[in-house]
């Protein structure tokens, strides 16, 4: 799985790329991620975020559906004036 973060004006940006299914040697399972996965991975990482921008539900069975972006608002570390 590829899993990229950047930041950028302001946002957090994940690029998601899962492989695709095999059902022959080597064998790659079904998978699916959702936003609540994504948060998951977020919070191990130790990276803050703010609210939902843009979502995707990705699953590795068909081609077209691999990948996904998420993009959240980036969490403020300073309160504003």
């Amino acid at each position: 799985m590829k899993f990229n973060i950047k930041k950028k004006d302001g946002k957090i940006i994940v690029e998601v790329e899962l492989p695709h299914q095999r059902r022959y040697h080597p064998i790659i399972a079904r998978k699916r991620f959702r936003t609540e996965d994504i948060l998951k991975e977020l919070e191990l990482r130790g990276i803050k975020h703010g609210e939902v921008i843009q979502a995707a539900d990705i699953k590795n069975w068909r081609e077209h559906t691999r990948k996904g972006t998420w993009i959240f608002e980036e969490k403020a570390t300073k309160p504003l004036d």
